[in-house]
């Protein structure tokens, strides 16, 4: 994979997560935080550095709290990131 293709998957991921987080079950409350500063960076197409810092935080906070999914589709977004995310760090 290309730095930009993996660039690319790991804007998507990120995309995809905050996008079903927005209407996130109560239990997944203590991510709330951290996913919309990483929307917010979405937004502003800040660099992807920036993106990537925000990105580990979710993750870290994701195992920190020891959340459980009940979500599908928050489980499978939470999973993309993580994937996107070593695609990335691997292309650099």
């Amino acid at each position: 994979m290309t730095p930009d293709d993996a660039e690319t998957e790991f804007r998507a991921a990120a995309a995809r997560l905050a996008q079903v987080m927005r209407h996130h079950p109560p239990a997944l409350t203590p991510l709330i935080e951290s996913v919309r500063h990483l929307a917010d960076l979405l937004a502003a197409d800040a660099e992807v550095d920036h993106l990537e810092d925000a990105a580990l935080t979710v993750i870290d906070t994701c195992d920190r709290s020891g959340l459980e999914f009940s979500d599908p589709s928050v489980l499978a977004a939470m999973e993309r990131l993580r994937e996107a995310a070593a695609d990335l760090d691997r292309s650099t």
